[in-house]
């Protein structure tokens, strides 16, 4: 029973890490593809907005609030 759960378990952990490997794979071939867009595309620009708004996200924030001493 344990190893039949752990199969299980080591079945969802690869099915899970394939399906993130190829959202990533996805995600960087839409990266080249924007990189290699005419920049007066509508539809270009929107994306790469929306990357550039992702990637700020991610970014830390200044430390604006500063610790009572």
């Amino acid at each position: 029973m344990f190893q039949r759960g752990s199969l299980l378990i080591a079945e969802k952990f690869t099915e899970v890490l394939n399906q993130q490997r190829e959202e990533k794979a996805e995600k960087d071939r839409e990266r080249v593809r924007l990189l290699t867009a005419d920049p007066f595309d509508p539809e270009a620009q929107r994306l790469i907005a929306e990357e550039i708004r992702q990637e700020n996200n991610f970014r830390p924030l200044p430390n604006i609030v500063r610790p009572e001493a």
